[in-house]
């Protein structure tokens, strides 16, 4: 057979498999077979490790559950690792945990042409997904993540050349999808695409956001439903010692019913508090609509170069709030906006 079954590797439901999940892997990995996940609900305690390594399963009902949300991380590393078809779930988690440990799928250690695709994330005491320390020619594909105690999908770490495509996340106890970038790290996130994702109803943090990172794209997303923050931030925020954005592309996106009026923040908030610039931005045939405060539709301040507010279709109270300069302000007129069909 070309797959490997964690059953006969010692899985056996009300166990902790966490040994009998490991050693299947390696298995896969030296023998060049993937490794199945059979329906079922299979409790582990620990680490995983996916190294070079096919990991898949029956979809919703093949069932990876952390009865220890402290110590759940699916590390993702070596080249053309894979993870379809599963679903992560578990203790519920009761507070937030910033440890790489709770981390429930985590991309890392420079991994090479990996995908997380078709997988539901259910239960993390921190992210669903984070990719960093340089992880590469990714894609996050076709997901479902909800009530994530951190962001569901977070990019850092000088990670590169990464799609996020058609993924459906609610509740996030963070950011939605955020692409930040520290200057400890080196370099800043770069070539980071994210369209047709759904993001609804954050409890806390942006839907979308880019606090650090060039060559970014986000189009043909659906953002609704977060009163918490901006529906959309992209940000230098020198307090955290991030970069600044640059080359950034928000177009074509549906926001609606986002902002905040104790944080001052509207759909969309471009700025920099001054560490660097943000530099070329371009935000263009977006739908944005915020009759749930008077924050307004897009805000731009601090030092910023380059910014290009183009055809969107803005209905806020205001429109725009442009305290800098550098900003051109190009007003709706005709032609498509929003989330193409």
């Amino acid at each position: 057979m070309d797959r490997l079954n964690i059953v006969d590797f010692g899985a056996l439901a009300g166990s902790n498999n966490a040994e009998a999940i490991n050693a299947a892997l390696a298995a896969g990995k030296a023998q060049g077979k993937s490794v199945y996940v059979p329906a079922g609900v299979w409790e582990y305690e620990g680490i995983l490790t996916a190294d070079s390594v096919r990991l898949f399963g029956e979809g919703y009902s093949s069932v990876l559950y952390a009865t220890n949300q402290r110590n759940s991380a699916l590390n993702v590393k070596g080249s053309g690792t894979a993870l379809a078809l599963l679903r992560f779930s578990g203790v519920p988690p009761d507070e937030r945990w910033p440890n790489f440990e709770g981390q429930r799928i985590s991309v890392r250690f420079g991994a090479d042409g990996w995908s997380v695709s078709d997988c539901t994330v259910d239960a993390a005491i921190s992210t669903g997904v984070i990719v960093a320390e340089g992880a590469h020619n990714g894609k996050i594909i076709g997901c479902h993540m909800r009530g994530t105690m951190a962001d569901a999908i977070h990019l850092t770490g000088q990670c590169h050349h990464i799609v996020v495509e058609r993924n459906r996340i609610e509740f996030a106890g963070d950011d939605g999808i955020a692409v930040v970038s520290y200057r400890n790290d080196g370099d800043v996130c770069h070539d980071i695409t994210a369209r047709d994702n759904r993001v609804t109803f954050n409890r806390g943090g942006r839907c979308m956001s880019v606090v650090g990172g060039a060559d970014v794209l986000y189009e043909n997303n659906t953002l609704l439903g977060n009163v918490n923050a901006a529906g959309v931030y992209i940000a230098c925020e020198a307090s955290y010692d991030t970069f600044g954005p640059r080359d950034v592309v928000f177009r074509s996106n549906l926001i609606r019913a986002t902002g905040s009026e104790g944080k001052d923040h509207p759909s969309i908030l471009i700025f920099s508090d001054g560490a660097e610039p943000c530099r070329d931005i371009h935000v263009a045939r977006n739908i944005i609509t915020n009759t749930i405060t008077d924050t307004g539709g897009v805000r731009v301040y601090g030092d910023v170069q380059g910014v290009a507010l183009e055809a969107n279709l803005v209905i806020a109270n205001p429109e725009y709030r442009i305290d800098t300069e550098g900003v051109t302000v190009r007003p709706y007129v005709v032609g498509p906006v929003g989330v193409r069909t």
